[in-house]
């Protein structure tokens, strides 16, 4: 009878641990990171627990403390707090036996610690406390928990393990197996195995962290607003400050947990979904997220942000979006910022019902900071503004952000109240809109200008126009501490979001930002830290082929190169770095030869333009490709953009080369519909847009295709190597052979604007268009 208990309790025991190895290798890797990044941030571990989980608790720490494996390396920092009887018994007898933990973590956790409560039931009242007093005090927190959890399940802990068993044996049997595992890992990743993976793709580990926005001005994003103007603005900007992070750990489970960690508001909270039916609660932007992308995943979402809570900078729709391109990452599927971001304005305005504008899904998903985005029926467009480093600094060291008060009244029903006087006051609204749009694209000119001061200026009077589109959008408070920024030297400022509290911000006069802050302090608002997202320089090149006579536009093109013809008063290549400036492409390479010194004295190294310009200067004539050849020096490793110098050019670059990399593309066309394909060489493609045929002119029968090749490209560098260093052509060699050989040539159709400057009359008619158009409206 005795040896048939053993062999039961050791199958009991087995099936335990063997759950742990079907369902949460994922979150003991998170453990031992957590551990790890203590350790490198000067933190330790504090544990503690009572009867046989002060005893694992001990044990644990005594294999940090001394060692488990590595017996040279050198201590590691780890507390146990079930040791001291002097301290346990003073607080037993003199507060309670309840406050045992808690009491002494008042003074000894961190931020960069990590806490571990041990309790078998999850209903230890002394463990629970220890485990709130660590959440107040910043620290990462973990729980080992047995029979369901109990309580700690639902406290908001970082991280807790729930071993499935009723028996409080094998459930600590299971707790310090745990513990010795964390403690070979992060051995192991500190002292030894340097390259060790502590994701342990057993259950997928992935997060994406996504900034929140505030408004500089706003000229309409919302549907009612764009059909009263038929159209809109925003000037806003994305915050390295501020961010939405999700983490997924995915489990052989079914369940989904949802952990909430508001680092500014020092809240944690702890949810499980059972079912992805919306019923109008605060789990709803989780169910509507999971069901749209991901609606078989299982297990722990983690969600840490530094946010405050109805602050209008935006940041529930940088939740949505950091959870859409965390499941994307899961699946190994690539994606656009535009999909993200039409993605989220569905799962918040169409599934969720919440009422709002586009620029909150845009600002999240294309991110950058400090973007100018249009609003029309057709679509947002999202235009990253060329500043200078110098503009972002004098930007940060003057603008101040504070917290004023939670909102007053919903974004949604703020949102209603504006859309009811547009049904009540149309012209009243589309005059407003229209001043609102006004201003907007002079803030925009501002920025672009650094004209600072009257950056301020503008801010102010958005917010004065603001008001008058509903009377939700201020409060008594709101204003006393407007006013009182005002009086203290601030020349202007705004509220974040829809209005009501929230965040607001100052652009403060040189001088007056301490006084303006200490006025706002007085006043009980709370300063934020504040810093912005900056442009990220892509790798990728700009290659603009400027080296022909231009023979069509002769005689203009005797003295002057035709890339350098003017096009009212501009050089088109001005106009092409410009554009590859704005998609923060900085490293541009010029191919010349017919009259090259005009081109170099214009634009020197760049530097007068905020880009870098080399120069490949043909002797002879190489064609159209063979000057890429010549420059293959200067364009390395990296990825290529081909441009024709002549060519005038608004595509977005950002779908264009998510297109190229998504095909793994060897060469990308961008093409067009011909308008006059009797007598253009014309590029067939299947299915996929793969290029499958080349017709060249003259076509003797019908052709099955209209597209034609645009003069713009994008090459990886292996391309190089099938180009010789004499007269060969792009159009009529290279791609052919590339295409012929079945080495991965794909064609971009877009209806963007593409115009080819080799004539008189295109000349004239891009200029008359910019007599009416802006340059980003071509």
């Amino acid at each position: 009878m005795m040896e048939e208990r053993i062999k039961l309790e050791l199958n009991e025991s087995i099936m335990v641990k063997k759950n742990l190895l079907e369902s949460k290798v994922s979150l003991i890797a998170r453990f031992a990171q957590m551990l790890v990044d203590a350790y490198r941030n000067n933190g330790r571990l504090i544990a503690f627990g009572n009867g046989g989980s002060a005893a694992d608790a001990q044990h644990i720490v005594a294999e940090l403390v001394n060692y488990l494996y590595d017996t040279k390396r050198p201590m590691l920092d780890a507390i146990a707090l079930t040791v001291n009887t002097s301290v346990l018994t003073a607080i037993g007898n003199d507060i309670g036996y309840d406050n045992l933990f808690s009491k002494q973590l008042e003074s000894l956790s961190k931020p960069e610690d990590v806490v571990l409560g041990i309790s078998t039931s999850g209903n230890s009242e002394n463990v629970i406390r220890g485990l709130k007093q660590a959440m107040k005090n910043g620290s990462k927190t973990v729980a080992l928990v047995g029979k369901g959890g109990g309580k700690i399940k639902d406290l908001g802990c970082d991280l807790v393990i729930n071993i499935n068993s009723e028996d409080t044996a094998r459930i600590q049997e299971a707790h310090i197996t745990i513990g010795h595992i964390v403690c070979s890992l992060v051995e192991k990743e500190l002292f030894q195995e340097k390259n060790v993976n502590l994701s342990y793709n057993e259950g997928s580990n992935v997060s994406t962290k996504v900034p929140v926005r505030i408004s500089f001005a706003n000229g309409g994003d919302t549907d009612e607003y764009i059909r009263a103007v038929g159209k809109g603005c925003v000037v806003n900007a994305t915050l390295d400050s501020h961010y939405y992070k999700c983490s997924l750990f995915e489990e052989k489970t079914d369940n989904i947990i949802v952990n909430i960690k508001n680092l500014q508001d020092k809240e944690s909270s702890s949810y499980e979904i059972t079912n992805l039916t919306l019923d109008g609660g605060k789990l709803d932007i989780f169910k509507s997220t999971i069901s749209k992308v991901k609606p078989d995943f299982k297990g722990v979402i983690l969600i840490e942000t530094n946010v405050p809570m109805t602050s209008g900078m935006g940041g529930s729709s940088s939740l949505i979006v950091s959870m859409i391109e965390s499941f994307f990452k899961l699946e190994g599927k690539p994606y656009t910022a535009e999909e993200v971001a039409k993605i989220a304005y569905e799962i918040e305005r169409n599934d969720m019902g919440v009422k709002g504008g586009y620029q909150d899904q845009w600002s999240a998903a294309y991110r950058n900071g400090i973007n100018f985005m249009e609003f029309s029926f057709n679509g947002v467009k999202v235009n990253n503004l060329p500043l200078s480093n110098e503009v972002y600094d004098n930007l940060e060291q003057n603008l101040v952000l504070f917290f004023l008060e939670p909102r007053k009244f919903s974004g949604s029903s703020i949102h209603n109240d504006q859309a009811k006087m547009v049904v009540n006051s149309p012209e009243e609204v589309k005059k407003l809109l229209e001043e609102k749009i006004k201003n907007t694209i002079e803030l925009k000119d501002s920025l672009l200008s650094n004209d600072l001061e009257r950056f301020g200026r503008l801010l102010h009077k958005d917010f004065e126009l603001k008001k008058k589109l509903s009377s939700k959008i201020t409060t008594d408070y709101v204003e006393e501490v407007y006013h009182t920024a005002l009086s203290n030297g601030a020349l202007g400022g705004r509220i974040s979001g829809a209005g009501a509290g929230g965040v607001a911000f100052f652009y403060c006069s040189d001088g007056s930002k301490e006084s303006v802050i200490n006025a706002l302090k007085q006043k009980g608002a709370t300063m934020l830290p504040f810093k912005f997202e900056r442009p990220k320089k892509r790798k990728l090149k700009l290659v603009l082929m400027a080296g022909g006579k231009g023979v069509r536009l002769q005689p203009l093109t005797y003295d002057v190169p035709k890339p350098m013809l003017p096009i009212k008063g501009k050089p088109m290549l001005e106009y092409q770095i410009e554009w590859a400036k704005k998609h923060n492409i900085t490293d541009i390479i010029i191919c010349t030869g017919y009259l090259s010194k005009a081109i170099e004295d214009h634009f020197g190294d760049g530097s007068r333009f905020g880009v870098n310009i080399n120069y490949s200067v043909e002797k002879e004539k190489l064609g159209t490709a063979g000057p890429l050849k010549l420059a293959s020096e200067l364009i390395g490793n990296s990825d290529f953009i081909v441009l024709h110098g002549d060519i005038m050019c608004n595509v977005d670059l950002d779908k264009l080369y998510t297109f190229h990399k998504r095909n793994n593309a060897l060469a990308t066309i961008v093409v067009h519909p011909s308008s006059h394909p009797e007598d253009s060489d014309l590029i067939e493609v299947n299915e996929k847009n793969e290029v499958v045929k080349f017709w060249n002119k003259p076509h003797a029968s019908e052709v099955p295709t209209n597209l034609g090749n645009s003069g713009l490209h994008i090459f990886s560098s292996e391309v190089l190597k099938y180009i010789p260093l004499t007269k060969f052509s792009l159009e009529k060699e290279l791609l052919p052979f590339l295409v012929n050989n079945g080495l991965g040539v794909y064609a971009y159709n877009t209806d963007e604007f593409l115009k080819d400057m080799g004539t008189f009359d295109r000349i004239k008619w891009v200029e008359e268009q910019l007599s009416t158009k802006s340059w980003d409206e071509l």
